[in-house]
């Protein structure tokens, strides 16, 4: 299956497939450890069962197949 994380939190993404539209969920364990993702990246994935939630599947064997172009980081202003 092919997707497009639309939700990225420190450890989790969700993913929305192409064919349908599902959400799946994805955890940090089901990625490369060198691979971060970000919201519009596009991934090749399975589903399997999740393991923390019985009854309910993620997506696992995760390939980032696409990076969305970052733009430099901005300087943030904290009001000094």
């Amino acid at each position: 299956m092919q997707g497009t994380i639309t939700l990225e939190r420190q450890g989790w993404w969700l993913v929305e497939e192409d064919d349908t539209s599902t959400i799946y969920f994805v955890h940090h364990s089901s990625i490369p450890a060198s691979t971060n993702l970000h919201t519009g990246d596009r991934i090749d994935f399975d589903v399997a069962p999740n393991p923390m939630k019985p009854g309910f599947v993620m997506a696992v064997n995760v390939v980032r197949i696409y990076r969305t172009p970052r733009g430099p980081r901005q300087a943030v202003n904290h009001g000094r």
